[in-house]
């Protein structure tokens, strides 16, 4: 009897450090992801993920559509208007119907050589703006429910970022940020907004965006993308979505 009781305690302690082993693997795991990127409520070179976001997409919106590196599915417009910055802007696919047909689809393998900076990495999102809506949403509120509305359409579970082979997508699920209520400016001709002549508008976006550190020089491969959960996005387009880029960081 005594044996039997003596095993037992055995087999419970190891149980323990099986546990206990356990948890330490899944906190380093947490800790090495999160030693990835900068936290989503940090203030990164003194702004905001929010801040970030603003900036990304007024940087989208000021480039004429047939250079914008949101449009270019090869990488070769990967620089094109770059800020000088510590951050640069990698790109998400376009969502709309409406775009260029030199774009159609929902992927893109992207190439291209760019400086050692951290990377904004726009893993899904979308922005509603006052040159889309009726008048009566033109409202912060209205803009801020009409962006909601369209990434809740996301299907979390399949958001993926991949970076020279190791999943960051633990990163994601948290990161989903919605901007302030902000302005931003466009080319007099060949806009991204093809339907208006507008060379301004207000805008909310809301999206899940990873901002990571920097690269070490030489290459890497970065891979993001997701689903929607209907199957099809708000723009009518397939509701899966994926972006590599083939990097040289120097």
């Amino acid at each position: 009897m005594e044996r039997h009781r003596s095993g037992f305690s055995i087999i419970g302690r190891l149980a323990v450090i099986v546990l206990l082993s356990a948890s330490e693997i899944l906190f380093s795991t947490t800790t090495t992801l999160a030693q990835e990127a900068y936290p989503v409520n940090s203030v990164p070179f003194g702004m905001t993920y929010g801040d970030w976001e603003v900036a990304y997409f007024q940087y989208v919106f000021s480039i004429p559509a047939s250079s914008n590196p949101m449009l270019d599915p090869s990488g070769a417009a990967c620089n094109i208007a770059q800020p000088s910055g510590p951050v640069f802007f990698l790109n998400l696919i376009p969502d709309h119907a409406f775009f260029p047909a030199w774009f159609a689809g929902s992927y893109a393998i992207r190439t291209c050589t760019i400086p050692s900076r951290a990377l904004w990495i726009p893993i899904a999102g979308w922005l509603c703006s006052n040159l889309e809506l009726p008048a009566p949403e033109f409202t912060p509120h209205g803009l801020r429910k009409c962006a909601a509305t369209a990434v809740d359409g996301i299907d979390i579970r399949s958001l993926e970022l991949i970076v020279d082979g190791k999943s960051l997508s633990g990163l994601i699920r948290e990161r989903r940020v919605q901007s302030p209520y902000f302005e931003f400016r466009m080319p007099a001709f060949d806009s991204v907004l093809p339907w208006t002549d507008a060379m301004s508008g207000s805008a909310v976006s809301d999206g899940y965006f990873v901002l990571l550190k920097p690269l070490s020089p030489g290459k890497h491969v970065i891979q993001f993308g997701g689903a929607y959960l209907s199957g099809i996005s708000p723009g009518g387009l397939a509701g899966d979505f994926s972006v590599m880029y083939n990097l040289t960081v120097q």
